[in-house]
């Protein structure tokens, strides 16, 4: 499903599990979805409040497991 995060207030780190790729945003700014990427999502020195818009429609899984 199709989704994207907007950060209201704070700073969000987004980093990817198999390389060295580390996005920083702030109030603001938005983050597309990372398709096929395993990632992590922390919060800076204060709280983070986040928006996430998903474009699916009604009982499309958010996520699926990737084929082997």
């Amino acid at each position: 499903m199709p989704s994207a995060g907007y950060v209201v207030s704070g700073e969000l780190i987004v980093q990817a599990r198999d390389s060295d790729k580390t996005v920083t945003l702030t109030a603001g700014q938005v983050l597309p979805e990372m398709k096929n990427i395993v990632h992590r999502g922390l919060s800076g020195n204060s709280p983070t409040e986040l928006i996430v818009f998903y474009a699916g429609t009604p009982g499309m899984p958010i996520s699926v497991e990737p084929a082997n």
